[in-house]
């Protein structure tokens, strides 16, 4: 009985959301079918631009966009693998239940059953004529008819049970199949992904050992530096519009309470306010963090990145090779190239973006107006909006013209800090 009231429960907590599941799952599939056209399209051009000469640095740029929305596929198709799962679960709950109840109403018929035949020895007619009286003739006769309105009854729920059991089985069955075909697209998207990766580092090898390609790269990392203060602004921006807009709604929620106070007889008004639990805004920022433990008390002990060492440090940097000085927002760790990359705080991650120069860059926003920065990525491995915790894996560190590393920044508000400074000593 308490199995079959927690499988109640969940259905009717459930109904309201399917209708926004079923949204859910129509944005996904727009937005996958979107991305794999884009895809398309990048191939197409890459292939076009092989034709007329050999591997370029537009060539690395676009391998670096199609790895960046395979990556972005992927985390779709595992957040639906997920939910499909969650899907499984429940159905395998409700199938048991259904189960159950028709065990125990098959139990129960036969009990029956087998308890009127102890009892009655005879045949129903032969019960009746051989009783004592009329009365006993009626009395014996209401129960027999009752017996076998309440078996007609019985042999009807079971049926019944039995099509609810066979439905619920067939429902699983679908299920079933629908994650084994996610987890098999999954599968050719990530043989996808790893073709286009080593395809990558090809090029790469080939155009690194290019003076003129290295001169090109640095060139593309000094304008994409400034698009990465660009996207800070952004991000600063919208959390100042947000923060107006949040403040502007409460206001209004408090003149619109005070009207209510101020509107009450004198007798009313007079007597004790109770209390009021105050209601939550609802316009919830994705750079709302504040919750978050203070970034500025990691100052001098901030959990690395990567595991590795710094190659280029904060601040202006000379090429002894190329005799070219170059302004780096942050520092560039030397790492194995497919290394985890690791958040260095509690956040959210704000902005997936592709530079040229940087390739694929993730930046999260922390507490206190602190944001982080990581780029050279070879694999994306969380979503826009998603929370992360210091620690968490959220993608695989890759490699530029200059070699393997991880470029990994750090900003208060439109300030750029020293990394060096944060991380903790080795």
């Amino acid at each position: 009985m308490k199995n079959n009231f927690v499988v109640m429960f969940l259905v009717i907590l459930l109904l309201p959301l399917q209708g926004q599941n079923r949204d859910e799952i129509s944005k996904r599939k727009n937005e996958l079918e979107r991305l794999k056209k884009e895809i398309q399209q990048l191939d197409l051009q890459l292939q076009q631009t092989l034709k007329q000469e050999k591997a370029n640095l537009s060539a690395i740029e676009n391998y670096e966009k199609q790895i960046g929305l395979l990556s972005k596929i992927i985390r779709n198709l595992e957040q639906e693998e997920l939910e499909i799962s969650q899907k499984v679960r429940q159905k395998e709950l409700e199938l048991r239940s259904a189960e159950r109840e028709l065990r125990d109403l098959m139990i129960d018929y036969e009990r029956n059953i087998v308890n009127l035949y102890k009892s009655q020895r005879k045949h129903p007619l032969e019960l009746i004529f051989s009783s004592a009286n009329v009365n006993q003739a009626l009395i014996r006769y209401k129960y027999l008819e009752k017996f076998t309105e309440d078996r007609k009854r019985r042999i009807h729920l079971i049926n019944l049970k039995s099509k609810e059991v066979e439905k619920e089985r067939a429902e699983l069955s679908h299920i079933l199949q629908k994650k084994e075909k996610v987890k098999q697209e999954k599968q050719s998207e990530s043989n996808l992904l790893n073709k286009k990766i080593q395809k990558n580092r090809t090029y790469v090898a080939e155009l690194k050992r290019n003076k003129e390609n290295i001169l090109r790269d640095i060139q593309r990392k000094r304008e994409s530096a400034n698009r990465i203060a660009d996207l800070i602004n952004k991000l600063i921006e919208q959390k100042k519009r947000e923060d107006e807009e949040r403040k502007r709604l409460e206001e209004k929620i408090r003149k619109e309470k005070q009207a209510k106070v101020d509107s009450k007889p004198i007798s009313e008004a007079r007597k004790p306010a109770k209390s009021i639990t105050p209601s939550i805004s609802p316009i919830t920022s994705v750079e709302n963090v504040s919750n978050y433990p203070l970034f500025s008390t990691y100052k001098g002990r901030l959990t690395w990145p990567a595991e590795g060492r710094i190659v280029n440090k904060f601040g202006e940097q000379l090429n002894p090779q190329l005799r070219t000085v170059t302004m780096n927002f942050g520092v560039d760790i030397a790492v194995s190239y497919g290394s985890p990359v690791r958040a260095v705080a509690d956040g959210r991650v704000s902005i997936i973006y592709w530079l040229p120069g940087y390739g694929n860059i993730i930046i999260l926003t922390h507490s206190e107006d602190f944001r982080t920065v990581y780029a050279y990525l070879s694999e994306i491995l969380v979503v826009e909006g998603q929370i992360v915790n210091r620690g968490s894996i959220i993608a695989k560190s890759g490699e530029s013209l200059s070699g393997e590393m991880l470029h990994f920044q750090i900003w208060r508000g439109r300030e750029k800090q020293n990394p060096e400074l944060w991380l903790a000593v080795r």
